[in-house]
């Protein structure tokens, strides 16, 4: 039977600072795809040409990665492409179809070399919360972000993509983005705190308090506690979400935490009902991005 699931779609925008090229991630439209067979890079061959590797876990376990690089028509400039990483969710199996190749295989189409990593994603280590459990033994979610992340690890996931010169697919100082959701949302989201040139973060259903018995700290995704940005952060969640505040009211407050936004302040916020819209009665033109809501 086939079914259909709702999508993000996005591109890469070079924007120039004073010191160099930031990519930036950006939401560009909804759409849906099926489920399907494996191999997305194998039957786009034409485009696409996938790699694999490993590395090693702070519990000396070996964790894989897949990689797509573009090849053909959308092979990468001479300056290289900036790298594009999917983090999978608690008990979420990596390089499934769907969605990680469809993410994949859609970023590559935008520009970058496209990653999806492997981690120890049980439920059981999520207990673990920020920084660990050690009566139980279990990393946090700021050491599995640093093992994927931090440049300066050799045997690290960037290192292996960005900087090993055998194994370099990407340009990174033109950016890193990374995605991701749940558990994997909370990796992605500190990815910055580990490595400098991430310059994008997407989050699906993120949050700082997860209602799982159990459960640990999951304070280290506030906002005040990552290195990243708010303006290069983005984050999207249900309003009635099981594990990160269970109604609208719960969610919001942590999205306003860990997302550093509160747009009910916005002159062109208002009360629906018992929810804040900040959108519809934007003028043409205005968006939310730059910090605050700005117009072209």
């Amino acid at each position: 039977r086939r079914q259909q699931r709702v999508v993000i779609k996005f591109s890469h925008q070079t924007m120039e600072s004073s010191t160099k090229s930031i990519t930036k991630l950006t939401l560009l439209s909804i759409f849906y795809f099926p489920f399907s067979h494996a191999g997305l890079c194998e039957e786009n061959s034409d485009i696409c040409r996938l790699h694999t590797g490993t590395y090693t876990d702070h519990d000396s376990n070996v964790m894989k990665w897949w990689a797509f690089e573009p090849i053909g028509d959308y092979a990468c400039p001479d300056e290289g492409c900036p790298l594009y990483v999917w983090v999978d969710g608690t008990e979420q199996e990596p390089y499934q179809t769907t969605p990680d190749q469809y993410y994949m295989l859609e970023m590559l189409k935008r520009g970058f070399v496209a990653a999806n990593v492997e981690y120890d994603a049980g439920t059981f280590d999520y207990s673990a919360g920020c920084f660990g459990n050690w009566w139980l033994d279990k990393r946090g979610f700021s050491d599995k972000s640093q093992e994927i992340f931090d440049g300066d690890v050799s045997d690290s996931v960037i290192s292996q993509l960005c900087d090993n010169h055998s194994t370099k697919l990407a340009n990174c100082d033109l950016g890193i983005a990374t995605h991701g959701w749940s558990q994997g949302a909370h990796i992605a989201a500190l990815a910055g705190n580990h490595e400098p040139r991430v310059s994008a973060t997407l989050l699906f259903r993120n949050g700082n308090d997860n209602s799982i018995p159990f459960s640990g700290d999951v304070s280290c995704t506030n906002a005040n506690r990552l290195s990243l940005p708010k303006e290069r952060r983005r984050s999207i969640v249900g309003e009635s979400d099981d594990f990160f505040g269970k109604n609208y009211g719960g969610v919001l407050k942590q999205q306003i935490e860990t997302s550093g936004y509160d747009c009910r302040r916005d002159k062109y916020a208002y009360r629906d009902g018992d929810h804040w819209n900040c959108f519809d009665k934007l003028p043409s033109g205005c968006h939310y991005g730059s910090g605050e809501q700005y117009c072209e």
